[in-house]
């Protein structure tokens, strides 16, 4: 399990429910630079259950030899940049897993795409493009009632099919009397 940090630019108006699928995830580990100039924000972490397995052969967890959760696996990192005049500094986004803005992830969990498109925007120096979609209530599923679907199916399997042949007899009709 992975969550976001609220409150960093690219998941700040993600509310506490928020849990990102990083299917194939490893931790990330950074030093804050000797000159000081560049800055990380930590965006996603795993939860403290998770542990970072230095054995490949099997997977418990070692006291001493494995690293105890959370541990990072999202950072931003700005840097300024002198002379540059399209922009006063760098930015870099950096994910510990490829896969987690894949399509077939979005079913798994959906802030995985807006946490991507976020920080796809915060890169390009768009904030005012980082924002959570409208949520809306009507739901995407149809019900319908046994007397609707009995209505459908007359009309699919009788009634169209009848509508055909009638207009297919009328105009075999109308040309055989020319």
């Amino acid at each position: 399990c992975v969550v976001p940090k609220l409150g960093t630019p690219v998941a700040r108006e993600f509310d506490n429910r928020a849990v990102l699928f990083f299917p194939e995830v490893r931790s990330l580990t950074y030093t804050e630079g000797k000159d000081g100039k560049a800055t990380y924000t930590l965006v996603a972490e795993s939860s403290g259950n998770s542990w970072g397995e230095t054995d490949k052969e099997r997977a418990n967890f070692d006291e001493g030899k494995d690293k105890k959760g959370p541990l990072s696996v999202g950072l931003l990192i700005t840097k300024p940049v002198e002379g540059n005049p399209k922009s006063n500094q760098t930015r870099v986004a950096i994910f510990s897993d490829l896969n987690f803005a894949q399509n077939q992830f979005v079913n798994w969990s959906p802030w995985n795409y807006m946490l991507f498109s976020n920080s796809i925007a915060w890169l390009t120096e768009q904030e005012n493009l980082i924002h959570l979609p409208p949520k809306t209530a009507q739901s995407d599923v149809m019900m319908l009632s046994s007397t609707q679907l009995n209505y459908i199916l007359l009309l699919v399997v009788i009634g169209m099919p009848l509508i055909v042949l009638t207009t297919g007899i009328v105009v075999w009709v109308r040309r055989k009397k020319l």
